[in-house]
């Protein structure tokens, strides 16, 4: 019940400018800084489908639209193509982690920041990933940011159960944690939040994949303890969410939104595809390990 009061009463949508780039961009960087929306790089067809010949093509183009704006910055860029990496938001600005283009993946971290006074971009560079990472997922819990799941190559590829944390604050260098009881993946969702006795890592989802194993949508849920660096695991998710996207909400939820439950992943729809589900908006409690499901 209360889950269900939480995502019925609290959400609130708003709808925002239209990206610049016309057809969108799938995995980019994406935060806040100084007030300001950045999203960075990502990837799309322009060309057109790839069942018509049409290539996926990575960018490097940065917008910004500032708090109330009506309308994107342009003109940035990030230091080279990139996407399905992943990004937190920190005080110091949006923290730019890993990725990839069509060859390859990156273990460059770096930092975007908005300068609201000088109208451009500010961009520091931070210790590297222990390996070139994509398709992984962040999140910020004070100062420490944590990385979990992802593929280290664009050929070949497999899923890893890579679980790595850096203090930003620290000054050092990135730690290899225990990884959770259960299978690599790619494109979890990451989020931080208390649990009722304190602040915990949770992990959802994703997908198991490699070049010589069958690929498995996951629906498995882990919770880390950072004191001890102890997994415990927790009831499944309702559905599939892979590529989602999750932030704490209130004192004990976590909303989890977006993303892929696979009901298509089998078909070949092509130009019949009809999108994404919209019906990917969930809220979980993390005192009672319950879901609810809030609808689009």
């Amino acid at each position: 019940m209360i889950a269900q009061v939480f995502a019925e009463d609290i959400l609130d949508w708003t709808e925002l400018p239209e990206l610049p780039a016309q057809l969108g961009v799938a995995g980019p960087f994406a935060g806040v800084s100084n007030d300001a929306l950045i999203v960075a790089g990502g990837t799309n067809f322009p060309n057109g489908a790839p069942w018509d010949g049409g290539g996926k093509v990575w960018h490097d183009n940065l917008y910004v639209l500032e708090k109330g704006g009506d309308e994107w910055r342009t003109g940035f860029s990030l230091p080279r193509p990139l996407a399905y990496g992943a990004s937190v938001t920190t005080d110091g600005g949006l923290v730019c982690i890993g990725g990839c283009d069509g060859d390859r993946c990156y273990s460059d971290m770096f930092t975007l920041n908005w300068n609201p006074v000088s109208g451009e971009i500010e961009t520091e560079s931070l210790p590297s990933l222990p390996e070139p990472l994509g398709f992984m997922s962040a999140v910020r819990l004070g100062d420490v940011v944590y990385v979990a799941g992802g593929q280290s190559a664009m050929t070949d590829a497999a899923a890893t159960n890579n679980f790595w944390s850096l203090n930003l604050a620290g000054g050092g260098q990135w730690t290899k944690l225990p990884s959770w009881d259960g299978p690599s993946r790619i494109l979890p969702v990451l989020a931080a939040q208390h649990d009722g006795t304190s602040d915990k890592i949770y992990l959802f989802s994703g997908r198991d994949a490699g070049a010589n194993r069958e690929t498995v949508l996951l629906r498995d849920v882990h919770r880390f303890d950072p004191a001890p660096r102890t997994w415990t695991k927790l009831s499944d998710a309702p559905r599939c969410l892979m590529a989602g996207m999750g932030s704490a909400m209130g004192v004990h939820h976590i909303m989890l939104a977006g993303g892929d439950d696979g009901r298509y992943w089998d078909q070949d729809l092509r130009d019949d595809h009809p999108g994404f589900p919209s019906d990917m908006l969930f809220a979980y409690h993390t005192v009672t390990d319950t879901w609810v499901q809030k609808g689009e």
